[in-house]
């Protein structure tokens, strides 16, 4: 726990507050959000200090004395509630100042799919603001307890009237429509004037997770897991392309550039349409003049689409309209500056504007960039004419799917998936070197467990939804994690919930062995080929029936990693090894067919897929893995990979040792950046989201097998470099060890190979004190005690 002069927060002298109904009365106010502002004056000494702590449901903005210090707070659940912890001591002055808040509340309204509703990813139980600090002197004396009680100041909102849009955001929340008449602007400035706001309200005391005792909120206290997300410096938009309306375009890109404002004349009705040249996830900022009774409403869209959702090349101005969510924004006649509280994600921006008497003038519109802090910190150059713009996309769609936590995509979920984030924890370790955002993931699945033993699918989520595998990808997720950063204590405390997931499994299985149908949405990929089974789509045939190969072969991988995983940790693994070993063997005598030399689907049916067939090798399945690896890449009649499952068979072509196919698999990167894509889609027969990193494979490709950089042993107690050609001339790059937090200092490892003559000529450098076993691709093997240069050659 944070501490502050030996003073552990949220020890109960920080109460709850809300106005004046608090959590049991009628509300003031309605719409389907509440939203408060709370204020707390206090006079500073000179060189005086000040920390505070501070939590909300659902979300708050704090000031201090009009600087903007924190957002929060990072998305949990009840039972786990992060606050954050932040000094602001330097923006104190002497004298006078203020301490100010600006808190929703989303509770009051529930999550749908079609309707739209409130965000599916911010979990709720009541609303409330708190926070804990105690003033002090320059000496470190305590001036003033600033903790949140009934000597903080409220205000009921009046501005926002939040909107549901129930074509696009139907999983993020609802948009805003802001009147700037209504809002009360300058209140996070200490000289604002709120005589007239109320005292706060005192629901209960805050307390934290490890608390004895019990307060009739839910929420319990721990601090935030991850680093502050990044905030840009103010960034520009492209150009603005379109105008249906004829609005003077150049002026428009001027205004954009930063050359001069725009003005809209009254009783007008003006449409421009922006390219902010990438697709990105940020806060929306207009500044704007007049237009007393104007609205301007600003439309995100990732992609321009006709009117039936289709898209063609993201570089085609020509094409279709900027269809989507947005915001409205209603100007007071004075100068102002909105951004919407909560971030947008868009590539394109729809401006429409009418106005009434008054003219109104538009001074700039860009935007401030955030998501979550992490670097690329490995570099990649290969001789592959596409590996730069693969690499530049795959980390955009990383940086866009990660913010409080790691996201399926930023435009319409915003919800953190098992299956996807071990695809992007694993590009967090490698590229950035960062295990921060993935800790917290792994620790927040353990938390959704149900009583019978899953994980949710998706969590946090207020929307509840099962998907088995998932449970799966979250097990082998621990087992990448603990080889990455060897953090066996992480590992002892999730392992009591991976042996209640396999045992789920276990008390699953058929009559021959093999695992048979579970509760729950069996979902696996979306593999076009797949028929939908009892109106479900991406679910592997034989699924709904208790009879698909592919459950039963992630089982058998999951139960290896966690026989690693219980052997690291010094408990008994053999059970789960022999569990193991009798489902393999199962499998084999169910879904092999001998005479092709490939598992099916589903032992009642010929159909096979070669998602299927990448997860019997990484099973260990008893088979020709070299044969069966060309088939996943080769074979045409079998049930197609997609971006997701694509991953999977890359790591199954490195295990079976034909890694020269991997580059046969690219097609679909290749395709995709032709299309003008600056961010990877979620879908190759599909035209909704244009940002899931679970597509992000490439780049892991680049650093596991094509430089080969990997840990040895776990937490890099031994480095491993393994890299494998796949038919390139060259490759050279660094690699980070990979770090718990992005604040320690990384060290890195350093790889340059080319294929010269008919030798592979490799040179390296590791960091001192950390063994290298390296391995060239004829198999030859030699061991170096790291921290100077290293060199072989082999024969190819």
């Amino acid at each position: 726990m944070s501490t502050e002069e030996g003073i552990t927060p949220f020890g109960g002298r920080a109460k709850w507050i809300w106005s004046d109904e608090g959590i049991v009365r009628p509300r003031p106010d309605s719409g389907p959000f509440r939203v408060r502002y709370f204020r707390r004056s206090f006079d500073a000494p000179p060189g005086a200090r000040l920390t505070v702590h501070v939590s909300a449901d659902s979300r708050y903005k704090l000031w201090c004395n009009g600087v903007l210090v924190c957002r929060g707070p990072a998305k949990g659940d009840v039972q786990h509630q992060f606050y954050e912890t932040v000094d602001v001591s330097e923006f104190l002055r002497t004298g006078r100042n203020v301490l100010a808040a600006q808190v929703e509340y989303y509770g009051d309204v529930w999550c749908t799919y079609d309707e739209g509703g409130a965000s599916v990813s911010q979990m709720t139980a009541c609303p409330g603001f708190v926070l804990d600090g105690v003033l002090r002197g320059a000496g470190g004396a305590a001036v003033e307890a600033l903790h949140s009680d009934r000597g903080w100041r409220v205000l009921v909102d009046r501005a926002y009237r939040h909107q549901i849009d129930s074509v696009y955001s139907h999983c993020i929340g609802l948009m805003e429509d802001f009147a700037a008449a209504d809002y009360p602007w300058g209140f996070p400035e200490a000289g604002f004037d709120d005589s007239a706001w109320a005292d706060a309200r005192e629901v209960t005391e805050a307390l934290r997770l490890d608390a004895g005792r019990d307060t009739y909120v839910p929420h319990r206290l721990l601090p935030r897991m991850i680093a502050p997300l990044e905030e840009s410096p103010p960034r520009r938009f492209k150009t603005a392309f379109r105008s249906p309306t004829g609005e003077d375009l150049p002026a428009w890109s001027a205004m954009l550039a930063g050359r001069g404002p725009v003005s809209v004349p009254p009783k007008t009705s003006a449409v421009v349409l922006i390219d902010v040249g990438e697709l990105t996830t940020g806060y929306p900022r207009v500044r704007f003049s007049g237009g007393a009774g104007a609205a301007v409403t600003l439309r995100y869209a990732e992609a321009l689409t006709d009117e039936s959702g289709t898209k063609t090349s993201r570089d085609d101005l020509s094409f279709g309209d900027a269809r989507g969510y947005g915001d409205v924004v209603r100007p007071d006649g004075s100068a102002r500056v909105y951004e919407p509280f909560f971030w947008r994600a868009f590539r394109f921006v729809r401006v429409e504007i009418t106005t009434a008497a008054e003219p109104l003038t538009i001074h700039s519109l860009g935007y401030v960039f955030t998501a979550y802090p992490f670097e690329a910190l490995a570099r990649v150059e290969a001789s592959d004419p596409d590996a730069a713009a693969i690499w530049d996309v795959s980390w955009r769609t990383v940086r866009l799917c990660a913010h409080e936590t790691y996201e399926d995509c930023p435009y319409y979920e915003q919800l953190q998936y098992g299956g996807d984030t071990q695809v992007q924890a694993m590009v967090s370790y490698v590229v950035a070197g960062d295990a921060s955002l993935a800790r917290q993931w792994l620790y927040q699945f353990d938390w959704s467990r149900l009583p019978e033993g899953l994980t949710r699918s998706r969590y946090p989520s207020r929307v509840p939804q099962v998907i088995p595998l998932f449970s799966l990808h979250w097990v082998m997720g621990i087992h990448d994690y603990w080889m990455y950063t060897g953090d066996l204590r992480a590992v002892v405390e999730l392992l009591p919930g991976v042996r209640q997931v396999l045992e789920f499994f276990g008390r699953h299985l058929n009559d021959d062995g093999t695992v048979g149908r579970m509760p729950g949405w069996m979902f696996a990929d979306w593999c076009p080929q797949w028929p939908p089974a009892a109106g479900a789509k991406g679910c592997p045939p034989g699924a709904e029936q208790g009879r698909s190969a592919l459950v039963s072969l992630m089982t058998v991988e999951a139960l290896d990693r966690a026989a690693e995983l219980a052997a690291a940790a010094g408990e008994d693994s053999a059970e789960l090894t022999r569990r193991a070993q009798a489902l393999r063997e199962a499998a084999h005598r169910v879904f092999y067919d001998e005479s092709r030399g490939l598992y099916r689907d589903t032992p009642d049916a010929e159909i096979a897929s070669a998602y299927t067939n990448a997860r019997a090798i990484l099973a260990g399945m008893p088979c020709d893995a070299a044969a069966l690896a060309e088939r996943i890449v080769r074979d045409d009649a079998l049930c197609s990979l997609t971006y997701f499952s694509t991953y999977f068979a890359w790591r199954a072509l490195a295990a079976a040792g034909r890694y020269e196919l991997m580059r046969e698999l690219l097609g679909p990167w290749r395709r995709m950046i032709q299309e003008g894509l600056t961010t990877w889609k979620e879908d190759p027969r599909g035209d909704r989201s244009d940002c899931h990193a679970w597509g992000c494979g490439p780049m892991v490709e680049c650093v596991r097998e094509i430089l080969g950089v990997r840990p040895a042993k776990a937490g890099y107690a031994a480095i491993g470099i393994q890299p494998k050609p796949a038919g390139l001339k060259f490759a050279h790059g660094r690699v980070p060890l990979t770090r718990l937090s992005g604040r320690q200092p990384a060290k890195f490892v350093h790889v340059d190979w080319r294929v010269e003559a008919g030798r592979f000529i490799l040179r390296a450098e590791s960091p001192k004190g950390v063994p290298c076993l390296v391995r060239l691709p004829d198999g030859a093997e030699k061991e170096f005690p790291g921290g100077g240069a290293m060199s072989m050659e082999a024969r190819l």
